[in-house]
Formats: C-alpha cells, sequence, structure tokens
C-alpha cells in the first residue's frame, strides 16, 4: 500500500507512484523546483551515458560498490538524530543509492576524454542534452500553468 506525504508545498513527497492515481501528467505538471533539477540530472547523465558508456565490468562493479557505501552513509546521515524509528520513502532510498552510482560511472566513463569539469570537448556533446533539459523545462512549467489555474480554484482560502 502506497502512503502519500504531502510536504508543505501541497506536492507528493512520495514521487512517481504517490501521482498513480492522477497519471504522469500530474506528476510533471506538480514538480517542485527540486525534483525538476534532479530529472535535469538525470537528462544530462543519461545523455552522456549514451555517447561515452564502457561496458567495462570494472567500472560498474567498482561504482556499484562505491554506490552501496555512499548510500549507506547518506541513509543514516538523513535519519532523525533522535534514533526514532521512521519510514522512509522508497524513491528517496533508490535516489541515495542511485546519486553515488551516477556520480562515480559517470567520472570513470568520462576520463580522459578531455571533459572540463563535466562538459564534453565537443560542442554538439554539450547542445544535445542542454537542448533536451531546455525542452523538458519548458513542459514541466507550461504543464504547471496548465493545472495552477485549477489548484488555486479549488482550494478552500481563495473562496
Amino acid at each position: 500500500m502506497l502512503t502519500e506525504v504531502r510536504n508543505p508545498t501541497g506536492r507528493s513527497d512520495d514521487g512517481f507512484m504517490a501521482e498513480k492515481e492522477h497519471g504522469l501528467l500530474h506528476y510533471f505538471a506538480t514538480l517542485s523546483t527540486g525534483r525538476t533539477i534532479l530529472w535535469c540530472y538525470l537528462i544530462w547523465y543519461l545523455n552522456m551515458f549514451l555517447r561515452y558508456f564502457d561496458p567495462s565490468p570494472q567500472l560498474w562493479l567498482t561504482s556499484l560498490g562505491i554506490s552501496g557505501i555512499l548510500g549507506i552513509a547518506l541513509l543514516l546521515s538523513t535519519a532523525p538524530a533522535t534514533g526514532t524509528a521512521f519510514k522512509r520513502d522508497r524513491w528517496q532510498v533508490f535516489r541515495l543509492f542511485l546519486m553515488p552510482l551516477c556520480s562515480s560511472s559517470y567520472a570513470a566513463m568520462v576520463k580522459d576524454k578531455g571533459f572540463f569539469i563535466i562538459f564534453p570537448p565537443d560542442l554538439d556533446a554539450n547542445l544535445v542534452p542542454l537542448i533536451v533539459i531546455a525542452a523538458f523545462c519548458i513542459f514541466v512549467t507550461i504543464l504547471n500553468l496548465l493545472v495552477s489555474p485549477r489548484k488555486q480554484e479549488s482550494t478552500p482560502h481563495n473562496a
């Protein structure tokens, strides 16, 4: 059974699955700025992954090991200081392990390929993900604008 936790903005903190009853468009229409940025990171990573993929088992085993160690550390660091038990959002836990996997594999895949910080040396390798990210942000903004008037009409404090 899914539980839905709302943050102060009224947006779901349970991610994808909490919006299941509303559909994927509603999920993207109600994305917080932070979640939109995380999607942009994923878009960038997937573009670089497709362009610079390295099938080396050593790279992926090392990245999985780092993901496990850092994922557990992140879980521990985000737990309440009181030590009381609490239910974690499974998508948040997934992200706590996914981010170190993406970071470590990204660094290994682009090593010695002429990158400046996170940017590839050739223009099209930068433009393609930037255009996709811009299109995604425009898409989310338009969806948000379409849903926002309905949210304002349905809130009791607007009456």
